[in-house]
């Protein structure tokens, strides 16, 4: 069970270091407005559920420069770093929100975007019931989050580590929900054209303490290993690194693998149900 109140400590704790060591998150940000900005829509209202340090919302504000973007995040210190960064933008309108319990009003937005958020939230038919509400009868979700599979490589290192020192406590790793348990969970809040497209995205790092270092100043690390699994002992740790380094080692660093799911729904039924994202056509575009 996602524990709130560590998901808000940390990640407030973790604004200022966000944008220096989230590539990967930005990238797959990119990756998502490409796929918004190809389908040509001029929303007037757009929501950025969870949006962390405001990358994608900054952007959404550029592109709509007339429309009324509006972004939330549960970390406070969060939307007071992105408050910082807004220079100008004054079509943006920031909050601190649980995504779970949104703070606007019923049928307001054309498009609500959520950039790898839905993996830190607690009840995720409660915010999909949320999502639903607050979009209009014609509008559109377009949300990514990271699925199951996501650093399995970590899982499984942690997982041998903590049996060697706990024989009799089952290890409790970080849970992700795979693409069709997040279709159902979509559908039964109400959306239509639920639509999916899965992929690994593999990262490599020079040693496992980068791989640590990197999750722990994007405010990624709190959730991953529960408190209660002992991953507080040095020994714990040491072994993960060790069975890490030797099993997952590759010419390239240490790899680590993300497994990144877009969704798509509306709140209507349409013709199209494709989603759009190639790789090569966005490396080519930017």
């Amino acid at each position: 069970m996602i524990d709130k109140s560590s998901v808000k400590k940390s990640f407030s704790k973790s604004a200022i270091t966000y944008d220096r060591f989230a590539s990967f998150q930005l990238e797959i940000a990119n990756l998502l407005l490409f796929e918004i900005y190809s389908r040509n829509l001029q929303p007037e209202r757009i929501l950025d559920a969870g949006t962390g340090t405001g990358n994608i919302a900054l952007n959404l504000s550029d592109k709509y420069k007339t429309s009324k973007i509006f972004a939330c995040d549960i970390a406070h210190g969060m939307s007071v770093f992105t408050q910082g960064k807004r220079n100008g933008h004054s079509n943006l309108y920031l909050t601190t929100a649980d995504a779970e319990l949104l703070p606007y009003p019923s049928k307001y937005f054309n498009m609500v975007v959520s950039g790898l958020m839905l993996q830190w939230v607690s009840d995720l038919q409660k915010a999909f019931a949320e999502m639903y509400r607050v979009t209009t009868d014609s509008g559109y979700v377009y949300l990514t989050t990271l699925g199951e599979g996501s650093l399995y490589e970590l899982k499984d290192s942690f997982e041998t580590a903590f049996r060697l020192y706990y024989k009799d406590a089952p290890p409790v790793f970080q849970k992700f929900k795979n693409a069709e348990e997040l279709k159902l969970l979509m559908t039964a809040a109400g959306f239509k054209n639920v639509s999916f497209e899965e992929r690994d995205e593999v990262r490599y790092y020079p040693d496992v303490e980068t791989l640590l270092k990197t999750l722990k100043y994007i405010g990624a690390n709190h959730s991953y290993f529960v408190k209660t699994n002992g991953m507080g002992i040095k020994g714990v740790i040491k072994e993960m690194i060790n069975i890490y380094k030797n099993k997952y080692w590759t010419s390239q660093g240490i790899k680590a693998t993300y497994r990144v799911i877009f969704l798509k729904g509306s709140k209507y039924y349409s013709i199209d149900r494709r989603f759009g994202l190639n790789l090569k056509d966005f490396i080519t575009k930017i």
